[in-house]
């Protein structure tokens, strides 16, 4: 059997550490550090037995930090942490989030687009990707929304149907409950819908990054890919843009959005200035 150091060991266990946790600090066997915990008649951390002092984790907390934070920041493990908030009767903290107007409007116009919200057991997370032609445009959304998105990821899958890869920049919007209020006014049973909740803040930033994300030049006119939503959804929106900006467009059979010839430049001038510089051919 291995040999423990007994001091490494107490100090690591006094921390909260289970089995686990300490037979990987310690690099050995799980049996090992359970060997050597029941031959000193020690219990097993099934409650996380912790020396946090509660003062000092409760400034981490609201601050915002998350569980895994604040056990980087206190050098204890984060089961030590969850034992501790636990015991305070302390939800999960998630960091105070206040976007900004121009972001809130940026992130409805995206998830309008190819952006996409799900909900996991507590809260809505969710994601977008682009292809490496629009790196820019996916690196510059996530600068634009860092602050509840994951850092960007070149990745490569594989399509079945094609036999191709089709390299992408792929970026995760964290769990937290300023997407799930999102969520819930956007998404009917798992399926994005727009309803007149949507549309009361939908505007120009909106329709700029919803063009970006699924919007098409025509040879007259521009096309917005609305037929991933239901046929009411569509006809709202098309009701939307005439009455608010006078934009004259039609729904065709695919459910998708066509801009006429006539409000071509009323809808080009409304956008334009909100558009990046790499997705310019778009207009």
């Amino acid at each position: 059997m291995t040999k423990i150091n007994h001091t490494q060991f107490i100090e690591l266990y006094n921390k909260g550490l289970n089995d686990t946790e300490i037979a990987k600090k310690l690099k050995v066997s799980n049996v090992a550090v359970t060997y050597h915990r029941q031959k000193n008649k020690m219990e097993k951390n099934f409650t996380y037995k912790t020396t946090l002092n509660e003062d000092v984790f409760m400034k981490l907390y609201k601050q915002g930090f998350s569980d895994r934070k604040m056990a980087k920041i206190l050098g204890v493990s984060r089961h030590s942490v969850e034992y501790m908030r636990t015991k305070l009767k302390l939800g999960k903290s998630y960091k105070i989030l206040s976007l900004s107007p121009f972001q809130r409007s940026l992130l409805i116009g995206t998830l309008l687009g190819d952006s996409h919200l799900r909900v996991d057991n507590i809260n809505a997370w969710g994601d977008f990707a682009h292809s490496v032609v629009q790196k820019d445009y996916a690196i510059h959304k996530y600068e634009m929304l860092k602050d509840i998105c994951s850092l960007p990821k070149e990745e490569f899958p594989f399509d079945k149907r094609t036999g191709l890869v089709y390299p992408r920049i792929h970026v995760r919007f964290l769990s937290h409950p300023y997407l799930t209020s999102i969520y819930n006014i956007l998404y009917y049973k798992k399926k994005k819908v727009i309803t007149k909740e949507v549309l009361s803040e939908l505007n120009e930033i909106s329709l700029a990054y919803l063009f970006m994300d699924d919007g098409v030049k025509a040879p007259n006119g521009y096309y917005i890919c609305t037929n991933g939503f239901d046929r009411n959804s569509v006809e709202l929106f098309s009701a939307f843009l005439f009455d608010k900006f006078g934009i004259k467009n039609t729904i065709d059979k695919r459910n998708t959005t066509y801009i006429h010839k006539e409000s071509r430049q009323i809808f080009a001038n409304l956008v334009e200035p909100y558009i990046i510089k790499s997705m310019k051919y778009k207009l």
